[in-house]
């Protein structure tokens, strides 16, 4: 069979009612899927903003005064480019994420400026979702944090 004969079987087959009928209700499902994928996000996102589920059983986001640098995307985390004890900086690069072979700087917004670093949620090599805090800092003063207890990262994960 020739790469003509070919071609026209693939015409005919798309000019096929049963094909066409097919075709439709898979482009249907795409879009009811689609749908429902924007409404789940959209509660999550709502309820994201109102705070339910946001703390876990020991999580340390106990200060009122807690900034949280989030994950934007699917990625690895590649770097990350501050440690514990330093304060942010606006439009300063945080993390740097890889995603498909493309290198996605984290940057800390204006809000998250004077902030200091506390830890470190997710290291190099670790998988974050999108909404995952990478780093949490604290704003204002941080008499009642006890800096020796914060564990810096080796040099090797900062390289």
């Amino acid at each position: 069979m020739g790469l003509n004969e070919y071609i026209v079987k693939f015409d005919d087959a798309a000019k096929d009612p049963e094909y066409k009928s097919w075709r439709e209700r898979q482009e249907h499902a795409a879009q009811e899927m689609g749908d429902f994928e924007q409404r789940l996000f959209e509660e999550w996102t709502e309820a994201k903003k109102a705070g339910y589920g946001s703390t876990a059983v020991g999580d340390d986001d106990e200060y009122s005064n807690s900034v949280s640098i989030e994950s934007p995307v699917d990625a690895n985390v590649w770097k990350v480019l501050v440690k514990p004890g330093d304060t942010l900086e606006a439009g300063q690069a945080v993390v740097v994420l890889e995603a498909t072979k493309m290198e996605i700087n984290v940057v800390a917004a204006e809000a998250q400026s004077g902030a200091v670093v506390t830890k470190i949620s997710h290291p190099p090599g670790s998988v974050v979702s999108p909404g995952t805090t990478v780093i949490k800092a604290h704003r204002g003063s941080i008499n009642h944090y006890s800096l020796s207890k914060i564990k810096p990262l080796s040099a090797k994960c900062l390289t």
